[in-house]
């Protein structure tokens, strides 16, 4: 959702929310992640802001946060919300919501386990032209930005599928294996 929802009758909700998402990536158990959330006042009028946490317990506000306060014209609250899980086994999707008398919104927050993220540096391999029984070799690199190490499977049409005449004289070398993060 975006950090300015819309009211109920139209008009352009007057808080802004930075971030308008909030991401805790590659998140690891017991350990406590802090993220700062900044909402302002953009609209003309003093507002009557509540805010209520995400439903999964795994998110909360910090001890002490302010959940009920007024904000003045071009005046900002800063809250800190929290993320910890005895285990990381899934990805956590929730929401924060913002509740002023002309409409409310909401923040969405995810808690992400991490994983890894593997990229070619081609996906199409171009051998040109080729005399008949002339061997050729392309090298494609395979690599890892995520946080933990992911396995790999490359395979060329199985027989009898559409593409396995066209994919027979072809090969891949390692066709599966481990790329490390």
């Amino acid at each position: 959702m975006p950090a300015r929802a819309e009211a109920n009758h139209g008009d352009a909700f007057p808080i802004a929310v930075a971030p308008d998402e909030v991401v805790f990536p590659d998140v690891a158990p017991d350990t406590l992640y802090i993220f700062n959330l900044r909402l302002q006042n953009v609209g003309p009028d003093t507002v009557r802001v509540c805010l209520a946490p995400p439903a999964s317990a795994k998110f909360s506000f910090a001890d002490g946060a302010v959940t009920s306060f007024s904000l003045a014209p071009g005046l900002s609250h800063y809250l800190d919300l929290q993320f910890r899980a005895e285990e990381t086994t899934a990805d956590v999707h929730d929401a924060v919501r913002v509740s002023l008398a002309c409409g409310d919104a909401l923040i969405p927050v995810r808690a992400l386990i991490p994983r890894p993220v593997l990229g070619l540096s081609a996906l199409a391999v171009d051998f040109g032209t080729l005399p008949p029984a002339v061997p050729a070799t392309r090298t494609v690199t395979l690599t890892n930005s995520g946080a933990i190490d992911g396995q790999f499977r490359l395979a060329l049409p199985e027989p009898g599928t559409p593409d396995a005449e066209a994919a027979q004289p072809f090969s891949i070398t390692p066709s599966r294996g481990v790329v490390s993060a």
